[in-house]
């Protein structure tokens, strides 16, 4: 009898543990500060480049992992990229403050270059 409810309690607890790992595994965990393109920066010298962006600015590019101090006009900021996507495009409005520059410029976030032909 005692040995027929410890199989009973251990096989319900496998199937428990097993339930978890699979839900756990079926949920993608993505950890994102700032936001999906990745985080603004306080310090303007920890830029790996700066762009300087014009009143007419379409497009942006830069890379996974790069850090860059954008300009326009008195305004700027600085952005680490750190995106869960290999490449992606958005809008430009995504990542920069509020009245920034032109709402309709789009950015282009091509591959780390650490991780090409990986």
């Amino acid at each position: 009898m005692k040995t027929t409810t410890l199989r009973a309690a251990l096989a319900a607890a496998l199937v428990s543990t097993l339930g978890l790992a699979a839900a756990a595994q079926a949920q993608p965990v993505v950890t994102v500060t700032g936001n999906a393109y990745g985080q603004q920066v306080a310090d303007a010298d920890a830029a790996d480049r700066t762009i300087v962006l014009g009143d007419h600015t379409r497009y942006i590019n830069v890379h996974d992992g790069e850090t860059v101090h954008f300009v326009h006009g008195d305004q700027q900021f600085t952005w680490n990229f750190d995106t869960a996507k290999r490449e992606d495009v958005a809008p430009f409005s995504r990542i920069a403050p509020q009245g920034f520059g032109d709402d309709t410029a789009m950015m282009y976030i091509a591959e780390n270059p650490l991780y090409e032909n990986n």
